[in-house]
């Protein structure tokens, strides 16, 4: 069983918020990760500036369940050729029967190297997923178990796009105006995490 904090109207409630999304397998540990936000941005002295769900007072009547969790990873650029005018804007990658995380196929590189530092985003009993420079900047909390199934998962079968996505840099980066170090080098290596997970 899935958990989620009910989402406030961001236009209205939080303007200046990321959209920001807590599961939990119990609904107490949304509750208990708040909790040590809170008590964090005290410390620092950072009152004024809490974002909405730090400035809330939450309960368990907040918090319901769902049937599926969701977080989408969004970092570089997009292609919108028309050979893709077809294609959905995301891969919905199914982690597990009550989560999936959106990511447009142009980013399944960055997404595996992303994956690796999960491990050092735990935040009391959640694990914190971010990504805020982009055109959907959001954040999620995610269960252990599903932080897990998202560094596991196997992103094999998406190795062609990255491949595709590396022809397509390279193809942006001889035109003249564009100058990129180094990019051919990272985007194999982005390849070779992708395939080697």
């Amino acid at each position: 069983m899935l958990f989620h904090l009910k989402e406030p109207d961001y236009e209205t409630e939080a303007p200046n918020d990321i959209p920001t999304r807590f599961y939990a397998r119990n609904p107490q540990h949304i509750l208990n990760t708040i909790e040590y936000y809170r008590k964090r941005e005290k410390l620092i002295g950072n009152e004024p500036n809490l974002l909405y769900w730090l400035k809330k007072r939450f309960t368990l009547n907040d918090i319901e369940e769902t049937k599926e969790g969701l977080f989408i990873f969004f970092t570089g650029m997009i292609y919108l050729g028309d050979e893709d005018k077809d294609k959905p804007l995301f891969e919905e990658l199914k982690i597990t029967d009550d989560f999936r995380v959106d990511v447009p196929e142009e980013n399944i590189g960055y997404f595996a190297l992303f994956r690796e530092q999960i491990p050092r985003c735990k935040r009391e009993d959640l694990y914190k997923l971010q990504c805020t420079s982009s055109l959907f900047p959001n954040q999620s909390f995610v269960p252990e178990d599903i932080a897990k199934a998202i560094m596991s998962f196997d992103l094999t079968p998406y190795t062609g796009a990255v491949q595709k996505d590396m022809e397509r840099r390279r193809e942006i980066s001889k035109h003249p105006n564009i100058k990129v170090d180094g990019l051919e080098r990272v985007l194999r290596a982005r390849s070779k995490n992708v395939q080697n997970r």
